[in-house]
């Protein structure tokens, strides 16, 4: 297998610290609301040369590396196969980019930029949830909630 790109690889190594995977969820309330902050970024290429938004790239390019894409034509190829769920919290107004696009774009990209910017918003994702729990608790339900099945006795 041919060695990862040096920003896919940043980007992984990110993510990677941070023990995170992608779940094939059927609400993408999240999705789309990352995917609005993605697009916050200002996009410094030629609008005359551009026909995808940046943040559709780079959503493509993080799910990709999240489901261990290792190269661009990975990433391509999971745009591809993935293109209809995609579509659920994408624009795709051109359908999915090239493996040059994908290149050429995320090697301009401050991934540390990218990285603060996607942290930041999972941390304000859990702190809505610890919120949400505490709510719950005030209402007379538990503030823990069990994901594993098993629940506190005593």
């Amino acid at each position: 297998m041919a060695r990862r790109a040096k920003k896919l690889q940043e980007i992984a190594d990110m993510f990677e610290e941070l023990e995170m995977e992608i779940v094939d969820a059927e609400d993408v309330t999240v999705l789309k609301e990352l995917h609005v902050r993605m697009s916050e970024i200002s996009d410094w290429r030629d609008e005359a040369y551009v026909q995808h938004e940046l943040g559709d790239i780079i959503m493509i390019t993080l799910l990709a590396v999240l489901s261990n894409a290792n190269e661009w034509l990975e990433i391509e190829a999971f745009g591809k196969v993935h293109e209809k769920w995609l579509r659920r919290f994408l624009g795709l107004g051109y359908g999915i980019p090239s493996d040059d696009t994908f290149r050429i774009t995320i090697s301009q990209i401050n991934t540390n930029y990218v990285y603060g910017i996607a942290i930041d918003f999972l941390l304000k994702k859990v702190d809505e949830i610890i919120s949400l729990s505490k709510t719950g608790e005030e209402e007379g339900h538990k503030g823990i909630i069990s994901f594993d099945g098993k629940s506190s006795k005593g």
